[in-house]
């Protein structure tokens, strides 16, 4: 059973919320999960193969055009950048959360069974 649907906000988004239903009637899944760190979004999508599960994640950018609709790109300015970062990062702790990995990043639980994320940089 894939797990519910959660979104993550970080700051302020005047973007108005997209159905989260949108895709049900054409047999399409919701994404797993969601970020946003404002304009940014870090949408991770579930797939399933003969190997297992895994996760893509795409990042959106939302702003609005000359007639004042919402609109969506894939291209960022040198402004977006950081926040992109930021968005990632956190894509990527709730990936490795889903993975059972822990992202506390070194030692603190004294735990040397090599699951630590901290461990391997």
């Amino acid at each position: 059973m894939a797990p519910q649907k959660r979104t993550q906000t970080v700051g302020r988004n005047d973007a108005p919320q997209q159905q989260q239903n949108r895709d049900q009637g054409n047999g399409r899944r919701p994404p797993a999960h969601e970020i946003r760190c404002g304009r940014i979004k870090a949408t991770i999508w579930e797939n399933e193969s003969k190997e297992g599960v895994w996760y893509s994640v795409t990042m959106t950018r939302n702003y609005k055009d000359g007639q004042g609709q919402w609109k969506s790109a894939t291209t960022f300015g040198r402004d977006d950048l950081l926040v992109v970062a930021e968005c990632s990062r956190m894509a990527w702790i709730w990936l490795a959360q889903q993975n059972g990995t822990n992202v506390g990043g070194g030692g603190e639980s004294g735990s040397d069974d090599g699951n630590d994320v901290g461990d391997r940089f």
